[in-house]
């Protein structure tokens, strides 16, 4: 990868981060740990905020 194409990929996260950001209030790594929160309390078996929901087969049951 070239040095501009790295920079162009740079320049592209940081807008969609700052969108992210804008659209919710919160900073990137607080909606992170919140939805991190949510996978462990429902995996622990506990009452989470929101019911997480994953899309696709590489997660399966464990007891």
């Amino acid at each position: 990868m070239d040095e501009l194409t790295a920079k162009r990929i740079q320049e592209e996260d940081k807008k969609l981060k700052d969108y992210v950001e804008k659209k919710n209030g919160k900073s990137v790594e607080e909606l992170y740990a919140e939805r991190e929160k949510r996978v462990m309390d429902a995996v622990q078996g506990k009452v989470p905020d929101r019911v997480p929901v994953v899309f696709g087969g590489t997660f399966f049951a464990m007891k």
